[in-house]
């Protein structure tokens, strides 16, 4: 599990694949089409140089994507209750 953090505002994204989603994220970004439309306009304020990614967590390449889709939306509900600001919400919860 990695994040993507704004250095400048401080806003993170905690992803489950940290190359696709690292890859995917940043090709989207800079074709103006990323789907957080918070995402984009950070990066679009901020500029890419602005956004790390860190892995907070790593598991075994045969784990079921079901399990790591659980996995992060209670990381990301964790990370809402130290009172990060986060980019993505658990399913169910609109930004």
């Amino acid at each position: 599990m990695t994040t993507k953090t704004c250095t400048k505002c401080g806003e993170e994204k905690p992803a489950t694949n940290k190359y696709f989603n690292r890859q995917s994220h940043k090709l989207k970004l800079r074709q103006q089409k990323h789907s957080n439309r918070l995402l984009q306009e950070d990066h679009n304020k901020y500029g890419p140089d602005a956004f790390r990614f860190e892995v907070v967590e790593e598991y075994p390449s045969d784990t079921p994507f079901e399990t790591l889709e659980k996995i992060e939306s209670e990381k990301i509900k964790c990370f809402l209750a130290e009172g990060r600001k986060l980019y993505n919400k658990p399913r169910g919860m609109r930004i």
